[in-house]
C-alpha cells in the first residue's frame, strides 16, 4: 500500500508504458536502417505483414466508426498499410501518415521522414542539429517535406517551483557538455526517471515521470531530439552507484533463500482425499504416484536452481566490486557539484517520520469533526459519486509496533475523510483540503519506521 512516493507513483501505469513501448518500436521499425541482409530481410516481412501496400485508388482497409452507443468512436479492420506516391513510400497507421521513404526534401533530394508524438514531422541532418523538423505534402505521385520556419526551441522552468533539479541542470555549461555524449544523455534518462532526488542545501525533493525525463534530456541536449528517441529505453548496463547498497541487500535475501531451500528436506507427502495436478488422491496408490510424481520435477528443477543461485552470486559480486570511473559515476559527479543527490534509505525514514508527524495532526482535526453532530451532506456530494478505497498487500510486521492512530494514518485516512462528507459534517472545501493534507502524507508515510 505504501512504500515512499517514487515508487509507488513511478510504476504505476507500467502495462500502458510496455504497450506503448511496442507501439513505439513498431513507428520506428520502418525507419531503421538494417546492418546486415538478415535483418533487411526482417524488416521487409515486418513490413509486408503489419503495413502491406493498397493498390491505387483503393479504400483503406480501416477506418474509424461511431460506437453503436454514439460515444466516441472505434478502429475497425487493418490498422497500417502502404501507399506509393511516385517515388515515395507512405506508411499509414490508424488512418495517419506515420513515415516517407523517399520524400522530396528541400533541397531536391530524396531521404527518409518520420513521424514524432511532440513535434511532428521530421529529417535526419548533419551538423550541430540532428533533426529538422517540418510538414509533408502527400500527392498522388509525390511527397514533399517542407521544413518549418521555426524549429521547437527549449525554455527552461521559470523561478519559483522550488526545488527543481531540471532547471538547475539547464543552467550548467558542465553538465550540458557532458550531456552531448550520446551514453551520458542515456544514463541521465535511466537516472532521472527511477529515482527521486534530494537538495542537499535544504533536503527539498524533486522527481519526474519517464516521459518527463525523457523530454529533459531531449531538451537539454539542444540537437532538435524528440522525447521519444529516449522514452522506455532502459537497455543501459551500467547501475547507479547509490543503488549498489539496497540492490546488494535484495541479491543477499535472495540468495539466502535459495540456499535454505536448495537445504531443506522435501517431505514429498501426499495425503488421501488431498487435491494433486487437479484431481483427488482416493488410494494408497494413486498417493504413491503423486509422490513421485513430485521428487522428479523437484529433481529436474534442482539445475535451474542451482544455476539460478551462481547468476544472483555473480550479480553479487558485480555490484560489491564495481569497475572503475563509468558514465554513471560521472553523472554522479554532476549531481554532487551541484548539490543534489538520490533519495537514500535514510531520507526515505526522515520524510516517513514527518508524514507521520503530519497524519497523527490530520487525525485528530477528523475526530473533532468526527464529533460534531451529523447533517443532510451537501448537493456536491450527492451529485459526485464517492471515491472508491481499496486496500493494498500490508506486511503486517510493519504494523506490529505502531500504536493505533500510527495504523491508521499508516493505512491511510481517506475512507473517514470521505465518511464526514456523507454525513454532512463537512463542506466540499473543507473535504478537498482535508483530501490534498491525506494525499500528501500517503506519499511519504511509507517510509516511516518506529523509532
Amino acid at each position: 500500500m505504501h512504500g515512499g512516493g517514487r515508487s509507488q507513483r513511478g510504476r504505476g501505469g507500467r502495462l500502458a508504458s510496455i504497450l506503448m513501448a511496442a507501439l513505439l518500436a513498431a513507428s520506428s521499425l520502418a525507419m531503421a536502417e538494417p546492418d546486415t541482409a538478415t535483418e533487411r530481410d526482417t524488416a521487409r516481412a515486418y513490413l509486408d505483414d503489419r503495413s502491406p501496400f493498397l493498390e491505387k485508388g483503393a479504400e483503406p482497409p480501416g477506418r474509424s466508426v461511431p460506437n453503436p452507443d454514439g460515444k466516441g468512436h472505434r478502429w475497425e479492420g487493418a490498422t497500417g498499410w502502404r501507399t506509393r506516391h511516385g517515388e515515395a513510400v507512405v506508411r499509414w497507421s490508424l488512418g495517419n501518415p506515420r513515415d516517407v521513404t523517399g520524400a522530396r526534401l528541400p533541397d531536391g533530394t530524396r531521404g527518409d521522414v518520420e513521424h514524432v508524438l511532440d513535434h511532428g514531422f521530421r529529417r535526419r541532418v548533419t551538423g550541430a542539429r540532428r533533426w529538422i523538423y517540418g510538414t509533408i505534402d502527400i500527392r498522388p505521385n509525390e511527397v514533399a517535406f517542407t521544413d518549418a520556419p521555426m524549429q521547437p526551441a527549449y525554455t527552461p522552468p521559470l523561478p519559483g517551483d522550488e526545488p527543481n533539479l531540471e532547471r538547475r541542470l539547464a543552467g550548467d555549461p558542465a553538465f550540458l557538455a557532458a550531456l552531448r555524449d550520446d551514453r551520458f544523455a542515456q544514463a541521465t534518462y535511466i537516472v532521472l526517471k527511477d529515482h527521486e532526488f534530494v537538495r542537499l542545501s535544504d533536503l527539498g525533493t524533486w522527481s519526474c515521470g519517464d516521459r518527463q525525463a525523457a523530454r529533459i534530456v531531449a531538451d537539454l541536449r539542444g540537437v532538435g531530439e524528440s522525447y521519444q528517441d529516449y522514452f522506455l529505453r532502459d537497455d543501459f548496463p551500467e547501475r547507479w552507484p547509490d543503488d549498489r547498497p539496497r540492490r546488494e541487500a535484495q541479491l543477499r535475501q535472495l540468495i539466502q533463500a535459495l540456499e535454505l531451500a536448495a537445504a531443506a528436506e522435501m517431505p514429498f507427502d501426499v495425503p488421501l482425499w488431498a487435491r494433486f495436478d487437479g484431481k483427488t488422491i482416493e488410494t494408497p496408490e494413486q498417493a504413491e504416484r503423486a509422490k513421485q510424481q513430485m521428487r522428479e520435477v523437484f529433481e529436474r528443477s534442482k539445475p535451474l536452481g542451482d544455476a539460478r543461485l551462481a547468476a544472483l552470486k555473480a550479480q553479487l559480486a558485480e555490484v560489491q566490486e564495481p569497475t572503475g570511473a563509468t558514465v554513471m559515476t560521472s553523472l554522479r559527479g554532476h549531481l554532487d557539484r551541484l548539490g543534489w543527490r538520490t533519495v537514500n534509505p535514510d531520507d526515505e525514514r526522515r520524510m516517513g517520520t514527518e508524514a507521520m508527524k503530519a497524519g497523527l495532526a490530520l487525525l485528530e482535526d477528523i475526530k473533532q469533526l468526527e464529533a460534531l453532530p451529523p447533517a443532510a451532506p451537501g448537493p456536491w456530494w450527492k451529485e459526485n459519486p464517492p471515491p472508491k478505497f481499496g486496500m493494498g498487500a500490508v506486511a503486517t510486521r510493519r504494523l506490529a509496533g505502531l500504536t493505533p492512530d500510527e495504523r491508521a494514518v499508516w493505512l491511510g485516512l481517506d475512507a473517514r475523510i470521505a465518511a464526514l462528507a456523507a454525513s454532512g459534517r463537512v463542506s466540499q472545501s473543507q473535504y478537498d483540503a482535508l483530501r490534498a493534507r491525506d494525499r500528501a502524507i500517503r506519499i511519504r508515510v511509507g517510509g516511516y519506521a518506529k523509532p
